[in-house]
Order: C-alpha cells, then sequence, then structure tokens
C-alpha cells in the first residue's frame, strides 16, 4: 500500500466512527456518507449514500437526504414532529442555510442552492391581538421545489411555494407564489424577467400568483 492510500485509509477512520455510532443510536445512514466533525443528527433522519454532511450542521426529525446530496457548514434542517423533509439526489445545499418543516418540503433531484437561504412551510397567526405571536396558533401548507431548480444567496421561501423544474432564483428573493417551470424570476417580490431558453417570448400583463411576466422587449429599453 501506497503512503497516499495509507493517508487516505487512515483519514477516514474518524469518520467511520462518527457514522458507527450514529448507526448505533438507531439512525439510518451509509456507510459510504461522509460526516464531518460537530455534526448533530437524531433518530428519524436517514441519509442515503454519498451524502456528505459538512461541519457543524444539525439534522432534527423526519430529514431524509437523497444519495449524493451535500448539506453545507453550520445549515440546519427540522421538522415538528408530524412534518418531513425530503431531498432528493444530488443536491447541493450551501452554507448557512436553515429549512424546517410543520408539514412538508420536498427538494426535487439535482437541486443547487447558494448559501444562507431559508425555507419554511409554516408561519404565526397574528390577526389575533389579544394574543401574544409567539403564543398564536400557526399554520403550514407544503413547499415543493422540483428539480433542477437553482437558488441565489440569502433567498427566503415562505410556505405554500412551488417552485417549478428549471427555474432559476435570484439572490435576496422573497418567494410566497408559485413559479413556473424554467422561469428565471429576482426581487422581494419575485418577478419573472423571462423564460430560459432561446425565442421564447412572455405574455404580458399575464401574472401566475404574485408573478408578473415582463415582455423581452420590455427589457431592452
Amino acid at each position: 500500500m501506497t503512503l497516499s492510500k495509507l493517508f487516505q485509509v487512515w483519514s477516514r477512520i474518524p469518520c467511520f466512527l462518527r457514522i458507527l455510532l450514529l448507526r448505533l443510536r438507531g439512525i439510518d445512514i451509509s456507510f459510504t456518507a461522509k460526516v464531518d466533525a460537530h455534526v448533530e443528527i437524531t433518530k428519524g433522519c436517514r441519509i442515503a449514500k454519498g451524502v456528505h454532511i459538512q461541519r457543524g450542521v444539525c439534522l432534527s426529525g423526519n430529514v431524509s437526504v437523497g444519495e449524493g446530496s451535500t448539506i453545507g457548514v453550520y445549515s440546519s434542517l427540522s421538522t415538528m414532529p408530524d412534518g418531513h423533509v425530503k431531498i432528493g439526489k444530488h443536491v447541493l445545499i450551501n452554507s448557512f442555510s436553515t429549512i424546517g418543516a410543520a408539514e412538508s418540503v420536498t427538494i426535487g433531484d439535482d437541486c443547487i442552492f447558494a448559501a444562507y437561504l431559508q425555507i419554511t412551510d409554516a408561519e404565526h397567526g397574528f390577526e389575533d391581538r389579544t394574543v401574544l405571536i409567539r403564543e398564536a396558533p400557526w399554520t403550514s401548507s407544503p413547499v415543493m421545489i422540483e428539480e433542477d431548480v437553482w437558488i441565489g444567496t440569502q433567498v427566503v421561501v415562505l410556505k405554500g411555494v412551488r417552485l417549478g423544474k428549471g427555474s432559476v432564483i435570484g439572490a435576496k428573493s422573497l418567494v410566497n407564489k408559485v413559479i413556473p417551470e424554467y422561469s428565471i424570476a429576482t426581487g422581494l417580490i419575485p418577478r419573472c424577467l423571462r423564460r430560459c431558453g432561446k425565442n421564447t417570448a412572455l405574455q404580458y400583463p399575464a401574472a401566475c400568483g404574485g408573478v408578473v411576466y415582463l415582455p423581452l422587449a420590455f427589457l431592452h429599453q
């Protein structure tokens, strides 16, 4: 065995021991996964083969991470007792991201998310002035992010949102409506600027939910 091979085996030992301890605690995690230091994973989580859980990540509740996906440093994915977070295959969730589910957050295959992403499927009530917001009943609605979606940094995705296949969300956007497939959207309340692909005309002023479509000619004014 060469020195480089020996080093690879030796460097793998701490990760192997972390996975072994997690499995002894009843956590469903593949021995082919990679788990860095200072990671917390609770029972109920399922980690497929080839997944990389980076330093400082916390996975709590019913969280499922698909084959070959990566969870970036100091990210937090958690659920309420009846909630579920399901992440598909070959998904990249970058560092310092937060995903929470009271009901359901589903992420399709081959998505890439930049750092500081926040996704939630629930919100607190605030209409009753006699009740503190932190004590008010909350409501929830599932979030669905279809496959091959790219989300920029510091994006917030709220309850009930569906991001269509192949859509792109610009940095620092607040998404609270459905985004159609293969759309590029950006802004505090995202507006679809154009469709992906060549020679794709948009209707104006047609809208889908809170998304306003702009004609391509408008973009050149």
